[in-house]
């Protein structure tokens, strides 16, 4: 089975950095391939340390976490990094023991500056001036037909899953934070697909994946 790793690459004696994403079995020691990172290394040395931020089984999940940290951190724009593109895997899902976050949950402190650096990102801002007219439009049309007719009553239910997640859509670049039941009734999300994101940090077809809950 192929893992790819989603990795931060810092050099020791510049601190530029560089995010990418590699399938080799020794990510440590890849050195990366990004054209300004590789000119970087040849005129400063080979002296670089490696964080890996995620181990997903797909491209499609390095897709949502690459995209997701290369606007947080805005690699593209930025003098701190080498990147000349945003990190852009392709091709299911990060699942169980290969997930990066399998087993752990972030700290209130990194949720909340998680939350508030990728918010700004919207924040302010219509829908017009995120999308352009004719996807807002649609997304606007597609809100309101997933909210017809909904019947919010079995929220009393006490087996009702209250949790907040924050999740990231991969195609449209929105960012919500919400509950389970917001996802499936306001976003047209089925309940099983919601299932498996929330559960195995899958992928949905439309683009939804979760980043931290």
């Amino acid at each position: 089975m192929t893992i790819y790793y989603l990795y931060v690459k810092t050099h020791r004696i510049t601190g530029l950095n560089y995010l990418g994403y590699t399938s080799k079995l020794d990510p440590h020691a890849y050195a990366g391939s990004g054209t300004r990172w590789n000119l970087h290394l040849q005129k400063h040395g080979y002296s670089y340390d490696t964080k890996i931020l995620h181990r997903c089984i797909a491209k499609s999940a390095i897709r949502a976490w690459g995209l997701f940290y290369s606007r947080l951190w805005s690699v593209v724009n930025s003098k701190k990094w080498a990147n000349l593109k945003e990190e852009n895997g392709d091709g299911g899902g990060c699942f169980g023991e290969v997930n990066g976050m399998y087993g752990k949950t972030h700290t209130d402190a990194v949720k909340t500056k998680l939350s508030k650096e990728a918010s700004l990102r919207f924040k302010g801002k219509s829908y017009e001036e995120l999308y352009g007219k004719d996807k807002a439009d649609l997304l606007k049309q597609k809100r309101s037909d997933n909210l017809k007719g909904k019947d919010n009553s079995f929220k009393n239910n006490p087996r009702f899953d209250n949790n907040e997640y924050t999740f990231f859509n991969v195609k449209t670049g929105e960012i919500i934070n919400c509950t389970r039941w917001v996802l499936i009734h306001n976003y047209g999300v089925q309940k099983s697909t919601a299932c498996g994101i929330i559960n195995h940090c899958s992928v949905s077809s439309q683009g939804w994946c979760i980043l931290f809950q």
